[in-house]
């Protein structure tokens, strides 16, 4: 990652601009799990930035629009494993925004769906961690209603299953954070 960086020159040719950003990403990564998730903070924010300006000089590239989201998403989450989580929230309700638009546009993307579902369940996270709950089991509640509908057009997806699972006991357990108990026994159930 950082000798990639080092050697790509300074252009504004799609192709350098995504790989300038995907390994400022894998330093990012590298960074966060060899040493912390503070140290990575600057290559996820160097990563995110390189997909903003590959986003601006090439507006209509799907391509550049979701690894920009997923990189946003990727700093959101790293802030939201320090417990920053208003930055956090701040940025998962930007691209979450943005992502459901690329879904709305074609809504067979199946990447931007699952990173749509991905980007949700840290967006209801995060609404509960700065203590709105009432606001987080709705956003729960709508991404299991997004998770169960991507089941019932794709049934075969065992993986899919799980993420459901997952986001149904998350919802679970922040209804018990929010005092609703027999809410909460209902979803583990």
């Amino acid at each position: 990652g950082k000798r990639a960086l080092a050697v790509l020159p300074p252009t504004p040719r799609l192709d350098v601009l995504l790989e300038r950003a995907r390994a400022a990403d894998a330093v990012a990564e590298g960074i966060y799990y060899a040493q912390s998730p503070q140290e990575s903070l600057a290559p996820y924010r160097a990563a995110l930035a390189n997909y903003e300006e590959a986003h601006r000089r090439f507006p209509a590239s799907r391509t550049v629009m979701e690894r920009m989201e997923r990189a946003r998403w990727g700093l959101a989450s790293t802030l939201l494993s320090m417990n920053r989580n208003a930055e956090a929230l701040a940025l998962l309700d930007d691209g979450h925004a943005r992502v459901s638009k690329l879904v709305a546009f074609d809504a067979d993307d199946l990447e931007a769906a699952r990173l749509l579902q991905i980007v949700g369940l840290d967006r209801a996270q995060a609404t509960a961690d700065v203590g709105q709950f009432d606001r987080a089991i709705a956003l729960y509640e709508a991404n299991i209603a997004g998770r169960r509908a991507w089941l019932a057009r794709n049934p075969g997806e065992n993986r899919r299953l799980r993420d459901l699972a997952v986001a149904i006991k998350s919802l679970g357990d922040v209804q018990v954070r929010g005092g609703r108990i027999r809410q909460a026994c209902a979803s583990y159930e």
